[in-house]
């Protein structure tokens, strides 16, 4: 098991941040870089440590491999390192545990989930209506989470300014 020090999680944050943004990125820019740094780097295979987020964050930037809790893990640090805020959401019911974030970028809260899945899905901001068809599409409760205390997303689609 892998021991994050809140000195080495931010180290290894700033050191992926400082390779795939720059000062002159608007926040969303920043934050579409994130999400297609978990996406495309970290490999899944279905096991993480879910006891905690940062030592899973660490080992995540550390490996390039687990589950929705890895990318869940890793995009919440690298959000949080660039000021971004997030709230955590889990699914409801279904075959397995599912973790993924709400993240505001200035516009509303949107859905974040970088994970890699069979069936292909754009978790970059995504609306409540977006993950709902994609749910209606899979099946098994994959974005069926409590909505209390969680605010609608806007409506309209994101975009990247």
């Amino acid at each position: 098991k892998m021991t994050a020090t809140e000195e080495k999680l931010y180290a290894k944050a700033d050191e992926i941040l400082s390779s795939i943004t720059t000062d002159t990125m608007s926040i969303s820019q920043k934050a579409y870089e994130i999400y297609n740094y978990a996406y495309s780097n970290i490999d899944y295979t279905g096991t993480s440590d879910k006891s905690d987020w940062e030592n899973e964050a660490y080992r995540g930037m550390m490996e390039l491999n687990g589950d929705c809790f890895t990318y869940f893990s890793v995009c919440k640090i690298l959000l949080h390192r660039i000021g971004v805020e997030t709230m955590d959401v889990q699914r409801s019911g279904g075959s397995a545990a599912h973790y993924w974030l709400m993240v505001n970028l200035g516009t509303g809260w949107y859905h974040f989930d970088a994970t890699r899945r069979k069936e292909y899905f754009d978790g970059f901001m995504a609306t409540d209506a977006e993950i709902a068809d994609y749910t209606n599409k899979v099946g098994d409760n994959f974005y069926t989470y409590d909505k209390t205390g969680y605010p609608a997303t806007p409506v309209e689609e994101f975009k990247i300014d």
